[in-house]
């Protein structure tokens, strides 16, 4: 069994869930369940239907699996880096729809890796060009806008700008 690639916006419950429903298949001796115990848990490799280790498949036993079935170690890890992610992502796309004009830049100006416009690139670029002043209103839309004087302004009035969490931040 292959590992598998984690869900598109994976969330610890959605994968909790998983995790839960695997202990009731396990359980249950429903062998394709019981493949994926013995192929992903370290010291369940000999589990069948019906054994106690089968009957008594715990909850944390599950998560380990569904853990190591998405490639890793254990489940604190898996949890570790669904918490990064969360940190770090951002999703302009999702934005509300009433965007102010940088908002609407940051928008066009970054991939959003999902039902990207081809036009948007040029929109951004002309909505830029026609509002230059855009570059005032972030340290992000000044660093997407590709102008280094601005982004240099932000960072020398305030260094922690770049760091700063904004949803309008293109990933």
């Amino acid at each position: 069994m292959p590992i598998a690639q984690l869900p598109d916006n994976p969330s610890i419950e959605q994968l909790r869930n998983q995790a839960r429903t695997l202990q009731r298949f396990a359980r249950a001796g429903v062998p394709q369940a019981l493949e994926m115990v013995r192929e992903f848990h370290p010291k369940l490799s000999d589990i069948s239907a019906g054994t106690l280790a089968a009957t008594r498949f715990s909850l944390a036993d599950a998560q380990l699996v569904t853990a190591r079935r998405h490639g890793f170690a254990s489940w604190p890890r898996l949890r570790a880096y669904l918490d990064v992610v969360a940190r770090y992502s951002r999703a302009p796309h999702r934005a509300p729809v009433n965007l102010d004009q940088a908002d609407e830049f940051l928008r066009l100006a970054c991939l959003t890796h999902g039902g990207d416009d081809p036009a948007s690139p040029r929109l951004a670029a002309e909505l830029i060009a026609a509002h230059p002043e855009l570059t005032r209103a972030s340290i992000h839309v000044a660093a997407a806008a590709g102008d280094v004087a601005a982004t240099r302004e932000w960072l020398e009035r305030d260094a922690t700008a770049a760091r700063r969490e904004e949803w309008r931040t293109c990933t």
